[in-house]
């Protein structure tokens, strides 16, 4: 690999991302086969002194190596990441991890987000499965990313309630696919299992 210089490759990242959007990497390495690793990126936000979000590295693959052509310009894929509720939006004030072991490839599209072979935990339980997020309508407002992150804390909340219905079964396994309709309906199947099921006559 070739190492990258990390402050020039910083300043660069920064001029692409949202303004209020902080992301910085400890060092970048472009491979022989043209894929970017980003090691270490921690993520926090203009108003947040806490990161949400860590991980071991990121991989930015081209989409100008793939065999079939393709309207998306590059794959992303997340290893060893972590993702904690800070301290302004956790019930008991803490700055710890809600999801973690997060490893998942994107795949952007034109008008939706591919999120594939998606895995992670929380506590005791394990997560595996595939989604899709819609992109904004061009002609929308921007939304903030303190109140995307805001909304989305409010709803894990919620989950995390819903979570303590299974904790009783030993390490339990969450599968799920969410599919997007369309900007108002979204389809998401789950199957749980747990060894304890299986055990059960």
């Amino acid at each position: 690999f070739v190492p990258l210089p990390s402050n020039w490759a910083n300043r660069i990242l920064a001029a692409q991302l949202p303004e209020e959007l902080r992301l910085q990497i400890e060092s970048f390495r472009l491979h022989l086969n043209g894929t970017i690793e980003l090691s270490a990126p921690e993520m926090r936000t203009a108003n947040l002194d806490q990161a949400f979000f860590r991980a071991d590295s990121i991989h930015i693959e081209a989409a100008w190596r793939r065999t079939q052509p393709s309207e998306h310009l590059f794959n992303l894929k997340i290893e060893g990441g972590t993702l904690f509720t800070p301290s302004v939006f956790s019930p008991n004030g803490l700055h710890e991890p809600l999801f973690e072991d997060i490893s998942f490839r994107l795949r952007p599209e034109k008008t939706r987000v591919h999120i594939e072979d998606f895995s992670a935990r929380h506590e005791e339980i394990s997560l595996r499965g595939i989604l899709e997020i819609l992109k904004p309508e061009s002609a929308a407002p921007p939304t903030s990313i303190d109140s995307l992150l805001k909304a989305f804390y409010q709803r894990t909340a919620i989950l995390s309630k819903q979570a303590a219905r299974i904790e009783n079964f030993e390490t339990p396994a969450v599968f799920f696919k969410m599919k997007v309709l369309d900007h108002d309906l979204q389809q998401l199947d789950l199957q749980i299992s747990s060894p304890l099921w299986q055990q059960t006559p």
